[in-house]
């Protein structure tokens, strides 16, 4: 009984460690990254950390995302994975402010490095929003 309890065990722990690491799929390389800096329209060299949304959606999907400023650092961090041309629309919306527009940002993949596997190709957009 032990000795079959230590062969489940040790065949437990074999086919435990054939599994693929699954900590490299984490960023679906390569991506594009759109950094949306917003700023506050009665003081414009202010930047509006912690309370900005930008939301997003890549032409041809209805999904649309919800993504916030994280640690403080006063813009939106937005990515995905890049596997052709893509035009990414998002607009910003920040309580007690009026939502912006709809802007849109288009990724040429030919600026995609394929030779480097961790790629990244940004785009920078600065977005001021005004009080209601």
């Amino acid at each position: 009984m032990v000795r079959m309890l230590l062969c489940s065990l040790v065949l437990v722990l074999i086919l435990g460690g054939c599994r693929k690491d699954e900590s490299t799929d984490e960023y679906p390389w390569p991506v594009w990254i759109l950094r949306v800096t917003v700023r506050d329209g009665d003081n414009p060299n202010q930047e509006m950390p912690n309370c900005a949304h930008v939301f997003w959606s890549v032409q041809g999907s209805d999904d649309t995302h919800d993504w916030g400023c994280h640690d403080s650092n006063g813009f939106v961090k937005v990515w995905d994975h890049i596997s052709g041309n893509t035009q990414v629309f998002f607009r910003v919306e920040c309580e007690g402010f009026i939502p912006s527009i709809e802007y849109s940002v288009e990724y040429d993949y030919a600026r995609v490095d394929s030779t480097d596997p961790q790629e990244e190709v940004i785009e920078n957009r600065t977005v001021t929003l005004y009080h209601q």
